[in-house]
């Protein structure tokens, strides 16, 4: 990946990365009958994941970073619906703890004591839902305030419509609008979110992480404006969907590096394009192409650009089912870099006892070199770097489905 932003210095670098994410996730709920309008439930959780990553450089030996996050939650809500008006009370008390791994001192606090109390007001009409909400030191969407993501989109390795937790420190306020069912042909999103941390505590957020960029931001979080959209529309005469997502954010966030604090300004602006044809369950085909852009202004500017272009395509012919991806990345510091990664990924399945067992073989990083030059020369930086790619993966087995 990418320097992780408040790890180095500004010489430019020549390294190779490796880089790991774990995640994990336990959560119960308990779902009260509804009375007279009236309704609740109980929430009981846990998330935990962690980042790693290996640097080394021509001037510095091997280090190594982390970021791990660990966080409780226990709490419960309170609805009342009548006709098509609802309203939410939702009151959580959560624990939180992030530490920074190989670090001699890490900024970052230890376990923290938050509650966190949510209200929700929902207004829904046939195809059209419009949700406002407000909540102090986090947002939290739990079954009862599930938001009605489109089914029919959940691909590329997506999975949308279930409920999540997530959480931004200070006082948020969002609006939500949607046109269209789980099986509409036309449907449309729109979140706004808008969050203000009057005492912001010392974190560190993961503005991102992929297979190839990497940006750590650790300091003081002041505030986020975060605006999305999402438009699904589906062709049936031509068994066609089309898909487009955009998403655009600027924060504000004081920052450490090298010991050093300074006031840091994030953009961030994201869009995804995508079009998917299935034609009766034999031939499935997935063409899509994201834009990226992050741009860091503080002492220093920083601008991060990156393209994607990819193809899925999956077979089935009988029991066997074949799944071919391909990726085009572009990572650089100026727009449209010349330089891309290519990444070929294929899954073969065949199916011995119908719905009981299968057997599969994966590849991953079937075309690609073992390295990645990059080199970038402009007004504002000057930069020489190596990545590493991930070796060929093949990984052999069986499943058993009861």
């Amino acid at each position: 990946g990418r320097i992780p932003v408040g790890l180095i210095g500004a010489e430019p670098v020549s390294t190779d990365y490796q880089q790991a994410d774990h995640t994990g996730q336990m959560r119960w709920i308990y779902l009260a009958p509804t009375r007279h309008g009236f309704s609740g439930n109980i929430q009981l959780g846990g998330t935990f994941s962690q980042f790693n990553l290996h640097a080394h450089d021509y001037w510095t030996h091997a280090t190594y970073h982390g970021l791990q996050t660990a966080e409780v939650y226990l709490g419960g809500a309170l609805s009342y619906t009548y006709g098509p008006f609802k309203a939410l009370l939702n009151l959580v008390a959560q624990t939180n703890r992030q530490k920074l791994l190989g670090e001699a001192t890490s900024p970052l606090p230890y376990w923290k004591l938050f509650p966190v109390p949510s209200l929700t007001l929902q207004v829904s009409s046939g195809p059209q839902l419009g949700v406002l909400s407000y909540s102090y030191n986090t947002t939290a969407s739990g079954l009862l305030e599930m938001l009605p993501d489109t089914l029919l989109t959940g691909f590329r390795f997506q999975q949308q419509g279930r409920p999540g937790f997530h959480y931004h420190y200070g006082h948020n306020l969002m609006a939500f609008y949607s046109y269209g069912l789980p099986t509409a042909r036309l449907a449309f999103q729109a979140w706004l979110l808008y969050n203000i941390n009057l005492k912001p505590i010392t974190t560190a957020t993961m503005l991102s992480a992929n297979r190839s960029l990497t940006i750590l931001v650790t300091g003081r979080k002041h505030d986020m404006l975060l605006a999305k959209a999402n438009v699904d529309f589906y062709i049936a005469p031509l068994f066609t969907n089309l898909r487009l997502f955009v998403e655009a954010q600027r924060s504000h966030y004081g920052q450490w590096i090298n010991e050093n604090y300074y006031p840091l300004t994030h953009d961030h602006l994201y869009a995804d394009l995508s079009l998917r044809t299935a034609f009766q369950h034999v031939v499935d085909i997935m063409l899509g192409t994201t834009w990226e852009t992050t741009y860091l202004r503080g002492h220093d500017r920083t601008l991060l650009h990156s393209m994607t272009q990819y193809a899925d395509l999956i077979f089935n012919i009988g029991p066997v089912q074949l799944r071919v991806t391909g990726d085009r990345q572009e990572v650089g510091l100026t727009k449209m870099h010349d330089n891309a990664i290519y990444f070929l990924d294929a899954e073969l399945q065949w199916t011995l006892l119908r719905k009981h067992l299968t057997l599969f073989a994966n590849g991953r990083n079937l075309l690609n070199s073992t390295t990645y030059a990059h080199n970038s020369t402009n007004l504002d930086e000057q930069t020489h770097m190596r990545y590493a790619i991930a070796p060929l993966q093949v990984l052999l087995g069986a499943m058993w489905q009861f």
